[in-house]
């Protein structure tokens, strides 16, 4: 308890997302006006991690089968982003696709989250991507710049070339009947320009 005419003060602390964390010693120096000399006293001062949050995909990787043309139409695929805040964290979370392939858009919903919960990740890949695997980050990012990035593969095939249809066969049986016509209309030919020997007449007895 104060003795009668001393005045008390408050010390007031504050460390910025970078401080590093752990215990130190803070010493206090207390400077009368009047009277005795200087004074002081050695404080410990913890910094601990604000609270912080996770962040996960519904899938490893996410499968897509696009046209065989490159200009035919893009293909979609889709997944969950889920955010886990821990207690007492403040501020919210913005949602966002990074390292997409060429040509592929991402389109989250909501693109924030101030609780934790889930946002949907759609997907549109051009027909004119290379079949394969391609890496995708999906990335949050807390109003204190901390991010937490979730790499998924977006593995792409392609569909096989149809088939040339001509009358219900195919192209290999329609050369075939192309060839058998050319050889008859070849020996059809031969057999005009060299005609059958006319074989000797019979003779008549009157």
């Amino acid at each position: 308890m104060p003795t009668e005419g001393a005045a008390t003060s408050t010390l007031s602390l504050s460390a910025s997302y970078s401080a590093t964390t752990g215990t130190r010693s803070l010493t206090v120096q207390v400077h009368p006006r009047v009277g005795a000399g200087e004074s002081s006293f050695t404080i410990p001062v913890t910094v601990q991690d604000a609270p912080g949050f996770t962040a996960s995909a519904s899938v490893s990787s996410l499968q897509v089968t696009v046209p065989h043309s490159p200009q035919g139409p893009a293909t979609e695929a889709d997944c969950a982003f889920s955010v886990t805040l821990q207690p007492g964290h403040q501020g919210g979370v913005s949602l966002s696709a990074a390292t997409l392939p060429f040509g592929t858009t991402a389109t989250i919903s909501p693109s924030r989250l101030t609780a934790s919960g889930d946002a949907q990740v759609k997907l549109s890949v051009p027909a004119s991507i290379p079949a394969g695997k391609h890496p995708v980050s999906l990335v949050a990012t807390d109003d204190r710049g901390v991010q937490r990035a979730t790499p998924i593969d977006l593995v792409v095939q392609r569909l096989d070339a149809p088939e040339d249809v001509d009358s219900g066969c195919s192209t290999q049986g329609s050369a075939d009947g192309l060839w058998l016509l050319l050889v008859a209309l070849f020996m059809l030919g031969a057999k005009k320009r060299n005609p059958r020997p006319a074989g000797p007449r019979a003779s008549h007895i009157w």
